[in-house]
């Protein structure tokens, strides 16, 4: 089996980032003349496996379509949403575009990453969920994570900074404490979780995550992996025009 596809969110508001996303869907600001998706879209294309890549769009959706016209790509789809319904959503919202027995890369539209030369991180992130799925069959998820103190545009002097704690690409979650571990945005999914019934059409993605948590933080059916790169959160103007100087 191969990674064959990948969903790409940007379909969020931005409104920590007014009034730059005033006009501008937040994954379409331009960095060194290049949209934010621009960069996710050319590391994919690094990993020729993948055929299918779904961008969903919500704010300014005829903004994130007529880019996509012009990027002429026949990979590439969009997934129209009418309303709010935040990542989890989008997920469940685009079933009938995803293949839901072939595993799912996802990629938050607000990031940026560096890599080393003839290093690709989407397929270290592959070969590392082969390998922890193959010991862990009942693994649904994958998560590419960095060290808090070790991703641009990240406060990890914040009270309960951080997302988790890992040990062994076993993940622990805590609401109530620092833990060492950021998520970056980009992770693997086995798409059958897409198959449960939900009573809800707005969630985070990360509802798929805390369902199964036990009395001790632990996620069941979550791993983590450290990746190597370095990466760029740009969540608000400072960071937007800092990253500008870096990348």
């Amino acid at each position: 089996m191969s990674l064959s596809q990948a969903f790409i969110f940007a379909a969020g508001e931005g409104k920590r980032m007014r009034p730059l996303t005033k006009e501008t869907p937040k994954p379409l600001l331009k960095i060194k003349n290049k949209a934010i998706i621009g960069y996710s879209l050319e590391k994919i294309n690094n990993h020729p496996s993948i055929k299918n890549i779904i961008i969903n769009a919500y704010y300014l959706a005829d903004k994130v379509q007529k880019f996509i016209n012009l990027e002429n790509n026949p990979k590439i789809s969009l997934s129209y949403e009418r309303s709010k319904i935040e990542t989890g959503g989008a997920l469940i919202y685009a079933k009938n575009k995803i293949d839901l027995s072939s595993p799912l890369l996802i990629i938050n539209g607000d990031i940026i990453w560096s890599e080393a030369k003839n290093f690709c991180e989407i397929s270290y992130l592959w070969q590392n969920w082969q390998e922890i799925k193959g010991k862990n069959p009942d693994c649904k998820i994958l998560l590419g994570l960095k060290n808090k103190n070790d991703i641009f545009g990240y406060d990890a002097s914040l009270p309960n900074s951080g997302d988790f704690d890992m040990q062994n690409n076993n993940l622990y979650y805590f609401s109530n404490k620092p833990t060492n571990f950021v998520y970056t945005g980009m992770a693997i999914i086995d798409p059958s979780i897409l198959n449960q019934d939900i009573d809800k059409k707005c969630f985070s993605f990360s509802y798929f995550m805390k369902q199964n948590i036990d009395q001790n933080g632990l996620l069941i059916n979550t791993k983590g992996i450290e990746l190597k790169s370095r990466f760029f959160h740009i969540g608000d103007c400072e960071s937007y025009y800092k990253v500008q100087n870096i990348i």
